[in-house]
């Protein structure tokens, strides 16, 4: 079979020993002037091109591009022979390192000859190089156009498990609760509920499903089922009893056997507005921390495996009486890297010990809840150790002398990172 060898002129002709190399490797030759061609398609496939250059150097970049051109057109080994120019000065610059092409001074027929018959033996691998190239560029566009329909998914469900949080119409007596809410993907494993359950009583609950993605959002929204139904029964036992929700909660995981991303840190408690007195359980989730005026904060620990791992566990209750003016904050363990990475109180030990922690004493609840909510974020794609972070804040008002003060539950929801 012959090979085709496709000549290109610029500034230049076609020289004896130029003439003698082609007729000894024994090709057809097709010879233009490089540009000629510029956006046709050969005419038959080329084994190898040869540019014969007296001035591609001093055409710049404009020269160069129309080389690029050409070869990714009909890529094949290409040789540019130019006398003027030391291969090493274009070879550095990076504007066809990507392709085919070597550069190369004067040199004698016998060694072009040799050249271009090694070059015209790589087509065959040139092109099954170009058909594996042409499909993995296929396949990288369906992929990246798939990634965008599940990125809009993504976007789409974290909506719409924002909306279904509880809402803020729930009103307490002498007391006000603040929620920030910050996942670090579009859809978050962390939730929050808090809901009156009588007229005396007002139910709180945290919880933080393992890891933070799409299966940790559905059992998220598993647990928040679960916690919703066993805080609003009626009849006598009306209030429920914080262990029992954490003890039927943890039955119903285990009960399901689930593959991956079984286990829970939660908290649930009930608050009597009228005696101020609180009542929670906690099954792995960070200690509670009481915030009083003129005095350090500090967690209030109680004991309590983690949710979802072993059938009958057993959580503790505690109970503690709030003076006027007391806050309790409920939170993830997200708000810690926040806390860490946003500057608004780094925390030295622990994290009752850091500013915004004792800021809380002396500024309103809602003034250091914002400073969460404007903290810059940590990015989660570049730190895969970020987390949701979800706090409730939960203070008690001083009580006028002419009754209780209405106040409304206020959110402050975060943007997905």
């Amino acid at each position: 079979m012959r090979r085709n060898i496709q000549v290109l002129l610029d500034n230049a002709e076609l020289t004896a020993p130029v003439r003698e190399a082609l007729e000894r490797a024994g090709a057809d030759v097709d010879v233009a002037e490089l540009g000629a061609t510029d956006g046709e398609a050969p005419r038959v496939p080329f084994d190898a091109r040869l540019v014969l250059s007296n001035g591609i150097w001093a055409g710049g970049d404009e020269k160069l591009a129309q080389l690029n051109a050409l070869v990714e057109r009909d890529p094949c080994a290409t040789l540019v022979i130019s006398a003027n120019s030391p291969a090493s000065t274009v070879l550095g610059s990076g504007a066809t390192q990507a392709f085919p092409v070597d550069f190369a001074g004067a040199m004698t027929a016998g060694e072009l000859a040799g050249r271009l018959s090694a070059m015209c033996g790589l087509r065959t691998t040139m092109e099954s190089l170009r058909e594996r190239l042409a499909d993995a560029r296929q396949h990288g566009e369906a992929l990246e156009q798939r990634v965008g329909t599940l990125s809009d998914d993504l976007r789409l469900a974290g909506d719409l498990q924002r909306e279904l949080l509880p809402s803020v119409a729930t009103e307490l007596q002498g007391a006000e609760v603040e929620i920030f809410y910050r996942p670090a993907n579009s859809v978050s494993g962390d939730l929050y509920y808090v809901a009156r359950v009588d007229r005396e009583h007002t139910a709180i609950s945290i919880a933080d499903a393992t890891g933070h993605g799409v299966g940790a959002a559905f059992l998220s929204a598993f647990v928040e089922r679960t916690l919703a139904r066993t805080s609003s029964r009626s009849g006598r036992d009306a209030i429920p009893e914080p262990q029992e929700v954490l003890e039927l909660l943890n039955d119903e995981i285990v009960g399901r056997n689930l593959r991956e991303c079984h286990f829970v840190a939660a908290l649930f408690a009930v608050y009597n507005e009228r005696t101020r007195v609180l009542r929670w359980a906690r099954g792995g989730a960070p200690y509670p921390i009481l915030v009083r005026p003129g005095a350090r904060p500090r967690q209030l620990k109680t004991e309590g495996p983690i949710v979802g791992v072993s059938a009958g566990a057993r959580f503790d209750v505690v109970e503690a009486r709030l003076e006027p003016g007391d806050g309790v904050i409920f939170h993830t363990d997200g708000l810690e890297s926040l806390l860490r990475e946003s500057g608004v109180g780094c925390p030295p030990r622990s994290i009752e010990q850091t500013s915004w922690f004792e800021a809380l004493g002396r500024r309103p609840l809602s003034q250091e809840m914002r400073a969460l909510n404007t903290a810059s974020a940590p990015d989660s794609e570049s730190d895969p150790h970020v987390d949701d972070a979800t706090v409730v804040a939960l203070r008690t008002w001083r009580i006028p002398e002419n009754g209780f003060a209405n106040t409304p539950i206020r959110e402050s929801h975060a943007a997905a990172v």
